[in-house]
């Protein structure tokens, strides 16, 4: 199901965030440092379009794909993808509808989730990406309600080194 969101980056991110295009696999992915196990091509695609919707600030349509591989894949790549979903859901309240309540709620939600996988999980840098959520979730909890919150407190994705 797609939804409506202020996701206006450009021909590609609407091409994908239409389900037009395939966004391949992203920025070198390598299996090194994890398990496949219960993870497969379609869940890949999946995370991978996630990514790229994410990063073109698409947080509902990265929520979607990211959703599609959670039901899906099993442990534990399923409670990461669970705490990808729960950081655009943050990111699309804070960001998109200036809902400051529901998306702290939620960053902290998703640094309960990141907690429980291995840093390296689906070969990325997962302590870099709790500090980040936890940066997010303090400058959301401090700023004044009516003030804008920073954008480039966004978590970007976080590729191990392996992965790179």
């Amino acid at each position: 199901m797609r939804g409506v969101s202020t996701c206006d980056q450009g021909p590609r991110a609407a091409s994908i965030a239409a389900g037009s295009e395939a966004s391949g696999s992203a920025a070198g992915w390598s299996a090194a440092g994890w398990s496949a196990a219960g993870w497969s091509a379609a869940d890949q695609a999946d995370y991978d379009e996630g990514w790229v919707l994410y990063q073109a600030r698409c947080f509902f349509e990265a929520h979607e794909a990211w959703e599609r591989a959670w039901r899906r894949c099993g442990e534990p790549q399923r409670r990461f993808v669970q705490a990808l979903i729960l950081l655009t859901a943050a990111c699309h309240l804070l960001f998109d509808k200036q809902r400051r309540s529901g998306g702290v709620t939620n960053l902290g939600k998703a640094a309960r989730a990141l907690a429980e996988v291995p840093d390296d999980c689906l070969g990325e840098d997962v302590p870099r990406l709790r500090g980040a959520v936890a940066a997010l979730r303090a400058h959301a909890e401090r700023a004044a309600p009516e003030a804008a919150l920073d954008p480039a407190l966004v978590p970007r994705r976080p590729l191990s080194a392996c992965a790179r």
